[in-house]
C-alpha cells in the first residue's frame, strides 16, 4: 500500500477564482501574459466581473439597496432640457457624432486595458510565458490582479 501526502500544506485560495485565471493562463501556454491578457474576450469578462464586483461593493457598504440607492444620478452625463435631449439634425452631420460615442467607449476600454497590462508590469509578469512560471509566481500575479480588483471568478 502507498500512501501519498503533499509536503506542504494546500494554499488558501478560492478555487473558482484560481481555476478561471489558470484557464486563461493556459488556454495559449506558449503566448506571453501580455499577449493573453490582451484578447478582447478575456479583456471584456475581465471588465464584466470588475464592474459586478465594484456593484457589489458598493451595495454592501450602503447596506441593503432601497427605492432611494436604485436610483440612478445623471448629473454626471451632462445637463440635457426635454428639447435638447432627442433632437435630430437633418443636416447630414449625424456621423461625427457617432465617432465620438464610440470613442468613447473604446476610451473606457482603453482605459481598462491599460489598468489589467499595468498589472502585469508592476509583477514583471508581460513577457513571461505560462508554461515557465512556478506556482508560487502564479499565487503572486493573482494576488496582484486581486488587490487592482481584478477578479476571474
Amino acid at each position: 500500500m502507498v500512501r501519498i501526502e503533499p509536503i506542504k500544506p494546500r494554499i488558501e485560495v478560492k478555487q473558482k477564482e484560481w481555476e478561471g485565471f489558470l484557464r486563461i493562463c493556459f488556454n495559449r501556454k506558449n503566448k506571453t501574459l501580455g499577449s493573453l491578457f490582451r484578447q478582447k474576450k478575456v479583456l471584456s469578462m475581465l471588465e464584466k466581473n470588475y464592474k459586478t464586483v465594484q456593484a457589489l461593493k458598493l451595495s454592501q457598504e450602503g447596506g441593503s439597496l432601497n427605492e432611494t440607492d436604485a436610483k440612478v444620478d445623471f448629473s454626471d452625463f451632462g445637463d440635457f432640457d426635454d428639447d435638447q435631449g432627442m433632437e435630430v439634425d437633418d443636416d447630414g452631420e449625424d456621423d461625427d457624432e457617432m465617432d465620438v460615442e464610440d470613442g468613447g467607449a473604446d476610451e473606457v476600454q482603453n482605459e481598462f486595458k491599460k489598468k489589467v497590462l499595468g498589472v502585469l508590469k508592476e509583477g514583471d509578469f508581460e513577457e513571461k510565458r505560462s508554461s515557465k512560471l512556478t506556482s508560487e509566481e502564479f499565487l503572486s500575479l493573482l494576488s496582484l490582479f486581486n488587490k487592482a480588483g481584478l477578479h476571474f471568478s
